[in-house]
């Protein structure tokens, strides 16, 4: 086969020269099907064999055959946001409201709303929402995730889920008939119905987030087709404990981990999968329990003199749980915060705003983002569709 070739370019205009020296590209990745180079903010990709690109350029976009470059220009970001991203002098909690998928069937509302809580600090971030099923397909409802120096190849992160799947929950959120729907998401997500998969959500499934503790509940009944919770537990994890207390305690880069099962469970091995061709040597806790849950506890290393005393603060820590006649826990975080949860219990969303964190602030319905860092803020009005910057005075020290 020949090589592709850009359809709008003559041989003489590939020639030209660019307007980036040459001499600065950095290669940054490359196979026999292309070639990833950097300049600067400039990301180019060379493609070397038969492809197809979807793209929303301008100017050859949509579906194509016949590309040769892709060019990127990556915009430095605004101060404040660069701030935002890279500041972890201090531990945070940040809580935003979102939607479901549309739903076109089977829910008397399109959408509804999706509650979204992650803890930052330096050494690792902890995130979830409500629990409950947003979207069928590629949903991930929490996880820890520890800081690494490269993520590429690593899996720095811990997790659970009830493996569902549902084709009338497939017909809620999308319109193709029912009797196609699950060999068609296989084409796509071949995982989708697999028991051992670790993406998707589930409606059996409820989550109470606190910082860096979490309480995920699962009350699966007796129609749903996997009646068992897989834990996602990462060969890259630098150790691997199981406690006489029933704890599981792990670390991973300077991150401590305390994972408590609230139902018996084995390890079995994670597998590649085509879906996972990296994550093989992990272990996958396999719980096979309808009535199921776990508390995950989170810490920097920095916390403490060594691993044996975070085990000890975890252990001693006040825990009551049941799963009869509903998961129910009560538990009190390393940071003195109570938590108490039940299975189907009432849940106040009332006060919470669009965007919620030290450095970000939306009220529901205002249409006004305020960003703020230091002495920056940045205010997005989308009444006006006007965006304003200011450095506002600070107190001196």
């Amino acid at each position: 086969m020949e090589r592709p070739s850009c359809e709008t370019e003559t041989a003489a205009q590939d020639q030209r020269t660019p307007s980036v020296s040459d001499s600065l590209w950095e290669t940054i990745g490359s196979s026999r099907n292309f070639k990833l180079e950097r300049n600067g903010r400039y990301l180019k990709a060379t493609l070397l064999g038969p492809h197809r690109v979807l793209s929303t350029s301008a100017l050859n976009g949509g579906l194509q055959a016949g590309l040769r470059y892709l060019v990127n220009h990556q915009l430095a970001p605004p101060e404040v946001l660069h701030r935002i991203a890279t500041d972890r002098s201090r531990p945070y909690t940040h809580r935003e409201i979102h939607r479901t998928r549309n739903r076109w069937r089977f829910y008397d509302d399109r959408s509804a709303p999706v509650y979204k809580t992650t803890f930052v600090c330096r050494d690792y971030a902890v995130g979830s929402n409500q629990g409950g099923l947003f979207q069928p397909v590629q949903q991930h409802s929490w996880a820890v995730t520890w800081a690494v120096e490269d993520p590429r190849g690593v899996h720095n992160t811990l997790f659970a889920l009830h493996p569902h799947f549902d084709v009338r929950q497939l017909q809620a959120f999308y319109t193709r008939p029912p009797d196609y729907l699950v060999d068609y998401f296989r084409r796509f997500r071949p995982s989708y119905d697999a028991p051992d998969k670790f993406l998707g959500g589930s409606p059996y499934e409820q989550i109470l987030q606190e910082q860096d503790a979490l309480i995920a509940l699962y009350d699966i009944p007796p129609e749903a087709p996997w009646p068992h919770i897989n834990g996602f537990f990462s060969k890259d994890l630098e150790r691997l404990e199981e406690d006489s207390s029933g704890w599981i305690f792990c670390q991973g880069g300077e991150a401590y981990i305390a994972y408590r099962p609230l139902a018996p469970y084995q390890w079995l091995p994670i597998e590649s999968r085509d879906w996972m061709p990296e994550a093989e040597g992990g272990r996958r806790l396999y719980s096979p329990h309808r009535k199921n849950g776990a508390i995950v506890q989170v810490a920097s290393a920095r916390e403490f003199a060594d691993f044996a005393a975070f085990k000890r603060a975890v252990a001693a820590l006040p825990l009551e749980a049941r799963l009869e006649p509903v998961p129910s826990v009560r538990f009190r975080s390393l940071r003195g915060v109570e938590l108490d949860f039940t299975w189907g219990q009432p849940r106040d969303w009332s006060r919470w705003k669009r965007f919620d964190s030290p450095y970000v602030q939306s009220e529901r319905g205002s249409r006004l983002l305020v960003l703020r860092h230091g002495d920056l803020r940045r205010t997005l009005d989308f009444r006006t569709l006007r965006v304003s910057e200011e450095r506002l005075a600070t107190l001196a020290r």
